[in-house]
C-alpha cells in the first residue's frame, strides 16, 4: 500500500502523451474555482515532495488552458500554485543550485597549526538564521524537473497576466504568485523579473501602482503621512 501511494504523484510521467491529453482536456476545468477556499487545508498536511509532485503536475495539466479559463479559476489556479511553494526550503525546486549552495564553502587553507602564519590567516563570519541541518531536498525524475522549469516560461507568465490585468482578483493572486515563485526559486529571480518588466508593454508596474497604492490612503490627495499608522504603511 506504501509503494503505491508513493508512485501516485509519478502517474502521469508513466502515460502515454495521448493519455494525458485526453484526460487533461476532460477535467472540468469551469468548475475549478470551488476549490478556492479550500486549498489551504488541502495543501498543509502534504509533505515537502508531494507538494512539488503536485505543483508540476497541476501545471502539466493546467497551464495549456489557461487562455480558455473563467478568471475565477485563473485565480485559483495561481492561489495553488503560490500555497504549494509557500514555507518550501530555499531551492527546494533548483536542485543545482541546492546542491551547489551546499558544497561550496568557504576554503580554509591548511597548515601548521604552531606556525604564525595560521594566527594571521582571515576569519570569515557568516551570519545564519538557524544552526539546525538543512532539510534534505527530494530528487526528481527529468519530466518533472522539466515541468517545474516550465513554470518560469514567458508564455506561461504572459499567459496568466493576460487574465490578471483584467481582473483585479486575479491580479493580486498573480503578484503573491510571483513573489512565492521568487522566494522559492531565488536563483532565477533576475529572470523572472526581467521577464515581469516587461509584461504590458512594460506597464505592468503602473497597473500595480494604480490598483495598490493609489487606491490606499497613501495615495489619497492631501494624506498626512505623519499621521499614518504603521499597518496604513
Amino acid at each position: 500500500m506504501t509503494q503505491q501511494i508513493l508512485t501516485i504523484p509519478l502517474l502521469p510521467n508513466r502515460l502515454p502523451i495521448s493519455s494525458v491529453t485526453f484526460l487533461a482536456s476532460h477535467l472540468p476545468w469551469t468548475h475549478f474555482s470551488v476549490l478556492h477556499a479550500s486549498i489551504p487545508d488541502l495543501v498543509q498536511p502534504l509533505s515537502i515532495e508531494a507538494r512539488i509532485h503536485l505543483l508540476a503536475n497541476v501545471y502539466m495539466f493546467a497551464s495549456p488552458r489557461i487562455s480558455r479559463l473563467p478568471y475565477q479559476a485563473v485565480g485559483t489556479y495561481l492561489k495553488l500554485l503560490a500555497t504549494l511553494m509557500k514555507d518550501l526550503p530555499i531551492n527546494a525546486l533548483d536542485p543545482e543550485a541546492a546542491a551547489k549552495k551546499r558544497f561550496t564553502q568557504p576554503l580554509v587553507d591548511q597548515g601548521d597549526i604552531d606556525s604564525e602564519s595560521d594566527y594571521e590567516r582571515e576569519i570569515s563570519v557568516v551570519a545564519v538564521s538557524s544552526f539546525d541541518e538543512p532539510p534534505s531536498l527530494p530528487k526528481f525524475d527529468d519530466r518533472t524537473t522539466k515541468r517545474l522549469k516550465s513554470t518560469l516560461n514567458i508564455s506561461h507568465i504572459a499567459s496568466l497576466f493576460a487574465t490578471a490585468n483584467k481582473h483585479d482578483t486575479v491580479l493580486f493572486e498573480f503578484v503573491i504568485f510571483l513573489l512565492a515563485l521568487i522566494f522559492a526559486w531565488p536563483s532565477q529571480k533576475d529572470a523572472l523579473l526581467n521577464t515581469v518588466a516587461g509584461l504590458g508593454s512594460g506597464g505592468i508596474i503602473r497597473i500595480l501602482y494604480r490598483q495598490y497604492v493609489l487606491r490606499s490612503q497613501i495615495g489619497q490627495p492631501g494624506t498626512d503621512f505623519n499621521g499614518l499608522s504603521s499597518a496604513a504603511l
